[in-house]
C-alpha cells in the first residue's frame, strides 16, 4: 500500500510543479541547528544545543514527544517495565534529564521522570534540546540535559485524521483566534489503538500479531492564550491528557516469567497549568516570572498472570506540585547576566490494596525543593566569548509515610564554556561542569507494590561533565564533532537483595560510573530539492571497578547502547510532494536480568519511510495534505531493554486539512 501510494502521488507532484511557482525557502529544511550563547527566555544556552522548529517536527508525523527524539543525536528512547517511555542523552540516567513545557517542569517530582507519550504532538510547537554543560538557570537535576518545549500556536483551523496498523485511529482539531492584543489557540485530540506490532511471534500473546497488552486510549487538550503590551508579554497554557493503556510484560526465553509485571493502567490523568510574564524594566534589564501547577494521577491494576483476568493488587497514586521561577536578566554591549530563583512544593499520595480490601492505608509524602542560579557571559571580542554559571539546589523531604524523617539534600553546581570563532566556517568550544542529581522520594521511600526495599540513606550523585566541540559550516552544509566525558560519583542505581527468602530490589549508591564517547552530526543540501542529514554517537558506560560488591555484581550500566546512529534523506518532488527515507542503527548493550547478571542486547538496523503530498486549493481557502509513514520496513527485532522489544513493522496514513 505504501509503495502504491508513492507511485500514485509522485507523478501528481511532478505535473503540478510545471504550472506553479516554487518558493525554495519554504522547502529549504535545516534538519538540526547548533546554537551557542543564544537564549530561550532569559536562559543563556550552553553546551550542545539542537533546535527543532515546528515544520521539521511536523514532517515526522509524531504522535507524542517520544517520537520527536528521532531527530536528536545521542537520544536513547525505550519503554521500561512500568510502561513509561523514557529518553536518556549521551548515556545519562533518565532522572538526570529535565523536561519543560512553556517554562514549567514536566517531570513528576516523586520520581523525577515523566512518560513522554503523555505530551501529545498536537501541543508541541518547537523543541530545544541541550546536552553537556548546560546553563544553571533551569534548576536542579540537569546533568543529563534539558528539553525545552514551546507550545503550539497557530491561527489556522486544522483537522488531522490518521489510521494505521494495530487498529490505530486518531483525530485532532485545532483552531486559533485573535481578540485585540490577545491570541488564543485550542487543540483537542483523541487516539485509540489495539496494540503495537510485534517483531517476533514470541511476544504477541496470541492476539493478531500485536505485542501482549499494548492497547492504548488517550484524549488530549491544549489551550494557550498570550497577550502583549508595550514593554511586556505573557501567556497561560493548560495541557491535559487522559489515558488508559496496558503495559507489555517482560517476555522471551531469557526472562523469568515469574518476575514479569502484568499491569494495566485503567486511568491516568495529567494536568499542567503554566503562566509566564516578561517585561522590560529598562533598555538593558528584563524580568521574567513563571508559575505552574501540575497534577498527575494514575491507577495501576496488577494481575495474577498474562490472561489479565484476575486483579491481585491495586495502586492508586495522586501527585500534585506548585512552583514558581523568577529570572532577572541584564544585557550589555559585551556582557550578559541572568539570575534565576526556583521553588516548588510537591506531594505524593499512594494507596496499595487488594480488590476486596475495605480498609485502605494512605501513604502520604511531600517535599520542598529550591534552586538559585546565575549565568554570566563575557564576549571578549567578535570571535571569543566566555560563559560561567553556578547554582545551589536543595531538596527537603517533609512527610514520608511514617518511614523515618528524611535528611535534607543539597548540592552546588558550576559550569564554564569558552567559544572561539576562528573563521566564517570554523567554530570551536570547550566546556566543563559539575552537576548534582538529588535522590527522589521514590528512590528513598518507594516500595513499588512490594518490589523495593526502602533506603533513606542514599546520597546525591555528583557528575563532572567535559566536552570539546568543533563545527564546520558552509552555505550548503555543516559538520560537528563533540568528544565528551562524564565522570559520576555515588551513582544512584539498584541492586538485588534477599529478604525473608524473597528477591527484592534496593536503591543504592555505587562508588561511581564513567561514560565517554564522541558525537558527530552532519547535514548537506543539494539545491532546494535534496538534503541529507546524519548523526552518530559512540559511547562507553561502565561502573567503577571498586563499586562491584559481589563477583557477579555490575561492571556495566544497563541498557546503554555503544552506538546510536541515523542517516536520513529528504527529496522534494515539485512544489507539493516530499519523500523521506531514514536508516537508524542501534548498537549492542548490556541489560540486567532478574538474577543480577548482564546479558547482551544485539545490534539492530531499522529503515523508515515518509511521504507527504500537499494539495493547494487556495482559491477555495481549503488546503489538504496526504501523508504516509512506514516504520521498521524490514520488521527488524530491536530490544532496547531485556524482554521488552520495540515495535515491528508499522504503517499509518493520514489526512490534514487547513481551512
Amino acid at each position: 500500500m505504501f509503495f502504491a501510494t508513492c507511485l500514485l502521488v509522485l507523478p501528481i507532484g511532478g505535473l503540478q510543479a510545471e504550472n506553479e511557482t516554487v518558493d525554495g525557502a519554504e522547502y529549504q529544511d535545516i534538519e538540526t541547528v547548533e546554537v551557542t550563547a543564544a537564549a530561550v527566555g532569559n536562559h543563556q544556552l550552553r553546551g550542545t544545543v539542537v533546535a527543532l522548529p515546528h515544520h521539521q517536527i511536523e514532517f515526522l508525523r509524531p504522535t507524542s514527544l517520544a517520537d520527536i527524539f528521532d531527530l536528536v543525536p545521542s537520544a536513547n528512547v525505550r519503554i521500561n517495565s512500568r510502561g513509561e517511555t523514557l529518553v536518556s542523552l549521551r548515556g545519562a540516567g533518565e532522572r538526570q534529564l529535565a523536561v519543560f513545557f512553556d517554562g514549567a517542569p514536566v517531570n513528576v517530582p516523586w520520581d523525577n521522570r515523566f512518560d513522554l507519550r503523555l505530551v501529545p504532538a498536537l501541543a508541541i510547537g518547537s523543541v530545544t534540546v541541550s546536552t553537556g554543560p548546560t546553563t544553571s538557570g533551569f534548576g536542579a537535576n540537569t546533568a543529563g540535559g534539558v528539553v525545552d518545549i514551546a507550545s503550539r500556536s497557530s491561527m489556522d483551523n486544522e483537522l488531522l485524521l490518521e489510521g494505521g496498523r494495530g487498529g490505530l485511529w486518531s483525530a485532532e482539531a485545532r483552531t486559533g483566534f485573535v481578540s485585540g492584543n490577545f491570541r488564543s489557540f485550542i487543540a483537542m485530540g483523541h487516539l485509540e489503538s489495539n496494540g503495537v506490532d510485534a517483531p517476533d511471534a514470541a511476544y504477541t500473546g496470541g492476539t493478531g500479531g500485536l505485542i501482549t497488552n499494548t492497547d492504548r486510549r488517550q484524549t488530549n487538550v491544549l489551550v494557550r492564550t498570550t497577550g502583549e503590551g508595550d514593554n511586556s508579554k505573557g501567556g497561560v497554557s493548560v495541557l491535559y491528557s487522559n489515558a488508559a493503556y496496558g503495559i507489555a510484560p517482560e517476555q522471551g526465553l531469557r526472562v523469568d516469567p515469574g518476575s514479569a509485571r502484568f499491569w494495566r493502567f485503567p486511568g491516568t490523568e495529567h494536568l499542567l497549568v503554566s503562566g509566564n510574564y516578561q517585561t522590560a524594566l529598562s533598555d538593558t534589564i528584563s524580568l521574567q516570572g513563571t508559575g505552574w501547577h501540575q497534577s498527575f494521577d494514575q491507577r495501576i491494576n496488577s494481575f495474577e498472570d498474562g490472561t489479565y483476568s484476575t486483579i491481585e493488587d491495586i495502586q492508586q497514586d495522586r501527585n500534585s506540585a506548585y512552583g514558581a521561577r523568577l529570572q532577572l536578566g541584564f544585557e550589555g554591549e559585551m556582557q550578559q547576566l541572568s539570575v534565576a530563583a526556583t521553588s516548588q512544593w510537591a506531594s505524593h499520595k499512594q494507596q496499595e490494596f487488594e480488590p476486596q480490601a475495605t480498609v485502605r492505608q494512605l501513604d502520604d509524602f511531600s517535599q520542598f525543593s529550591a534552586s538559585l542560579g546565575a549565568d554570566y557571559r563575557w564576549q571578549f571580542n567578535s570571535s571569543t566569548g566566555l560563559s560561567l554559571g553556578a547554582s545551589y539546589d536543595v531538596l527537603d523531604p517533609g512527610e514520608t509515610a511514617g518511614r523515618g524523617r528524611g535528611a535534607k539534600f543539597d548540592g552546588v553546581n558550576a559550569s564554564m564554556e569558552l567559544r572561539m570563532v576562528v573563521s566564517e566556517q570554523w567554530v570551536f568550544r570547550v566546556a566543563a561542569a559539575r552537576r548534582v542529581r538529588l535522590p527522589t522520594l521514590r528512590e528513598l521511600f518507594g516500595e513499588a507494590i512490594g518490589r523495593f526495599v526502602v533506603n533513606p540513606g542514599l546520597a546525591p550523585e555528583v557528575s563532572w561533565l567535559f566536552e570539546a566541540a568543533a563545527g564546520f559550516q558552509t552555505a550548503s552544509g555543516s559538520f560537528n564533532i563533540t568528544p565528551f566525558w562524564i565522570e559520576t560519583r555515588r551513582t544512584l542505581d539498584q541492586t538485588r537483595v534477599v529478604v525473608d527468602g524473597q528477591s527484592l530490589r534496593e536503591r543504592v549508591n555505587l562508588a561511581g560510573s564513567r561514560t565517554y564517547g564522541v558525537e558527530m552530526r552532519a547535514q548537506w543540501h543539494l539545491g532546494d530539492q535534496l538534503s541529507f542529514t546524519g548523526d552518530a554517537t559512540w559511547s562507553r558506560s561502565r561502573a567503577r571497578p571498586e563499586s562491584v560488591a559481589i563477583s557477579v555484581r555490575r561492571l556495566y550500566l544497563s541498557d546503554r547502547p555503544n552506538w546510536l546512529a541515523q542517516a536520513a534523506a529528504k527529496y522534494q518532488v515539485g512544489a507539493q510532494t516530499t519523500f523521506g527515507l531514514s536508516v537508524v542503527y542501534r548498537g549492542t548493550a548490556k541489560s540486567e536480568n532478574d538474577a543480577g547478571l548482564f546479558l547482551d542486547l544485539s545490534a539492530a538496523t531499522q529503515v523508515n519511510m515518509l511521504l507527504s503530498h500537499k494539495i493547494n486549493l487556495a482559491r477555495s481557502g481549503f488546503d489538504m495534505e496526504l501523508f504516509a509513514r512506514l516504520d521498521n520496513l524490514t520488521d527488524t527485532f530491536v530490544e532496547p531493554q531485556l524482554g521488552l522489544p520495540s515495535a515491528g513493522r508499522s504503517f499509518k496514513l493520514g489526512l490534514k486539512a487547513v481551512f
